[in-house]
């Protein structure tokens, strides 16, 4: 090996070094950026009484899981931290939490789907970014479909659980959500999980109902019969697929305020 080649190699294998860790410099950062951030963001969070609250709200087998069976005491200690969280960061419309997930998080709003994707609540810089509702969505969730959009982050935060949903026994475990608003607490049912486009008529274009369902049916990989009309309100969380290109994997639930609301 001549000394020309060894110190080609010396140089790769240095270079090699050097990406790797500044990689994993790169990571640590971003992970112990969001632990911070969370820390800002943990007094509006669900309590973990709340929190259980919620949960044996939805995992009660012996009957069927609804918003009205959440204690109004608790109902006012959401909603009143949300209230809480709009006056301190006015783009905040809701909180969002899954049980069994990592999903916990708080709503934002801006004028435009960028802003929020790699910024904090406080509007601070944020690889992970927050989750946030498409801009043309109306902030109270009363719009046939609410778009909330999040990454697959890898270190399993933000919307990295939703592709988990194309596993059935996942979805099953996990077919219920709640959405904490200023002044209610809604239940989630989440009926499908499809892969799609970002560009896709599944967001926020505007077919009849039936073309929409058709198209939501056509590429979900689990459809779940509940009962579904265009006088209901929707919500799709929405993530990359993977790390590049532009195929998303959405799941899609119908807002229930209370049992009444189910049928």
């Amino acid at each position: 090996m001549t000394k020309k080649t060894k110190a080609i190699r010396t140089i790769a294998a240095v270079t090699a070094a050097a990406l790797l860790g500044g990689g994993i410099y790169l990571l640590v950062k971003n992970d112990v950026a969001q632990k911070i951030n969370w820390q800002d963001i943990l007094i509006y969070a669900p309590t973990p009484i709340a929190r259980e609250t919620l949960d044996e709200a939805v995992n009660n087998s012996s009957d069927k899981p609804s918003a009205d069976r959440v204690p109004e005491d608790t109902k006012k200690e959401l909603t009143a931290q949300v209230r809480q969280l709009s006056n301190e960061h006015s783009d905040s419309v809701a909180w969002l939490y899954i049980p069994g997930t990592n999903i916990d998080y708080p709503v934002m709003q801006s004028e435009d789907n960028e802003y929020y994707a790699h910024r904090a609540a406080d509007g601070s810089y944020l690889y992970a970014g927050s989750l946030f509702m498409d801009y043309r969505c109306s902030s109270d969730f009363s719009d046939f479909n609410s778009v909330i959009y999040g990454h697959n982050m890898g270190n399993g935060t933000m919307f990295a659980d939703i592709p988990n949903y194309e596993n059935e026994e996942y979805f099953m475990e996990h077919s219920y959500g709640w959405l904490t608003t200023d002044d209610n607490v809604r239940l989630i049912d989440f009926f499908a999980v499809a892969r799609t486009t970002d560009t896709s008529g599944l967001y926020l274009a505007d077919p009849t109902f039936e073309e929409w369902d058709l198209q939501l049916r056509n590429c979900a990989s689990i459809y779940k019969e509940i009962g579904i009309s265009e006088e209901d309100n929707l919500i799709t969380l929405s993530t990359c697929t993977s790390a590049e290109g532009n195929s998303r994997t959405i799941l899609v639930g119908k807002i229930i305020e209370n049992r009444e609301d189910d049928v």
